[in-house]
C-alpha cells in the first residue's frame, strides 16, 4: 500500500469528506485527492498536517500492518507542548526504508521490534532524570555549603 492509499484509507475509515480533510489541515482537497490518487508526492509538513487532520499519530500513515499499534505516552494529534512531529530531510529518508522494512516482517518480529524500543525509551527516561536529580542534588549541596 502507498502512502496515498493508505491517507485515503485512514479518511474513509473515519469517515472524513475531501471537505472535511481539506478544512482540517488547510490543503485543498484537489491536492489531498492527487496525493491519495498517487498523482503527487507529500512533503513531510504535507505529511504533519494531514495527519493532524485525520487525527492518527504521524507513524500510522506508514504502517501497514493490521490494527493500531499502542504506544502509552503517543499524543493523537501528533502535538506535544506546542511542538509537532518535525524531521530533517534525512529522516524523511529513514522512515520511508523503515516502513518497508517493518511492512516485510511479521507480527511476532513486529512485537519484538517495538517492545524493544519501547524498553530503551523507558531506560533513556530513567537515565535523564537520574541524571538530573543528581544534577540537582549537586547545587543544592553548593548552595547550602556557600
Amino acid at each position: 500500500m502507498n502512502i496515498g492509499e493508505r491517507l485515503r484509507f485512514l479518511r474513509k475509515e473515519k469517515g472524513l469528506s475531501l471537505s472535511t480533510v481539506e478544512h482540517r489541515s488547510g490543503l485543498y482537497a484537489s491536492f489531498v485527492s492527487r496525493i491519495e490518487n498517487g498523482h503527487s508526492v507529500p512533503g513531510l509538513e504535507t505529511l504533519e498536517r494531514l495527519a493532524r487532520a485525520l487525527n492518527v499519530p504521524m507513524y500510522q500513515l506508514f504502517y501497514d500492518g493490521h490494527g493500531t499499534l499502542k504506544h502509552p505516552n503517543s499524543t493523537p494529534t501528533g502535538v506535544k507542548n506546542g511542538v509537532g512531529w518535525e524531521m530533517s530531510k534525512g529522516g524523511i529518508r529513514f522512515w520511508i526504508k523503515f516502513r518497508r522494512l517493518l511492512a516485510d516482517i511479521d507480527e511476532e518480529d513486529r512485537r519484538f521490534l517495538l517492545g524493544t524500543a519501547q524498553r530503551m525509551s523507558r531506560l533513556k527516561k530513567r537515565l535523564t532524570s537520574r541524571r538530573e536529580e543528581k544534577t540537582l542534588h549537586v547545587q543544592d549541596r553548593a548552595h547550602r555549603e556557600s
